[in-house]
């Protein structure tokens, strides 16, 4: 069974239709902005106060975040064990991300790329629209989502609770998206069901390239 069949056979999963693939960008884009606006500003800071700083900066976002730096330094940025939770939910997670520094001026660094290893997003997606946590608030269509730096995203999860039950996916993504760049939707194969219909998804994938 296809994902098209899949689409035509199941009322519950209409709200599918409605999402784009660029709506996983702003998520993950939401995501990175977490880490690179509450950390950019802080790499001259000792570690401790730097964690404290990105723990400031998110209660601003109405998020809570806890973090590890272990590298602060001119060459750039990386933090462990980065926990975003939101509205006492844990829409994501990720192993370590790094950011490498470049510097235009005295003291003006600028990100030549991020990259994130052991990245978990949940959300939900239902008749309200596909949503994690609020992330998706913080990065959207036309406030300067272009001039994102390159980003390599290896083999992240993405769980979803929909009316059917919960579908997961694996995302990889490469460059500097969405102008520049591949995103790569691999869907687990599931058997979704709900009083109403029932889904016997065998393969979903979605590759773009921008």
């Amino acid at each position: 069974m296809t994902p098209d069949d899949a689409h035509e056979q199941a009322s519950p999963q209409e709200p599918a239709r409605q999402s784009r693939p660029g709506r996983i960008w702003y998520v993950v884009g939401g995501f990175l902005f977490v880490f690179l606006g509450g950390s950019l500003s802080l790499w001259l800071l000792r570690k401790p106060v730097a964690e404290q700083a990105l723990g400031a900066w998110c209660a601003e976002q109405d998020l809570q975040c806890d973090a590890k730096f272990t590298e602060l330094g001119a060459s750039g940025i990386t933090v462990r064990a980065l926990k975003v939770t939101s509205e006492g939910s844990v829409p994501a997670e990720a192993a370590e991300l790094r950011a490498g520094l470049r510097w235009t001026g005295l003291f003006t660094p600028e990100v030549t790329g991020v990259t994130v290893n052991g990245l978990s997003l949940r959300g939900t997606l239902d008749t309200k629209g596909l949503r994690f946590g609020g992330l998706e608030r913080l990065l959207q269509p036309g406030d300067g989502s272009g001039t994102m730096p390159p980003v390599e995203i290896r083999d992240a999860r993405i769980l979803l609770q929909t009316p059917a039950g919960l579908a997961g996916a694996t995302l990889n993504v490469s460059g500097a998206l969405p102008r520049n760049g591949t995103l790569s939707l691999r869907l687990d194969a599931e058997e979704l069901e709900n009083p109403f219909a029932s889904v016997d998804l065998q393969e979903g994938r979605l590759d773009v390239r921008a």
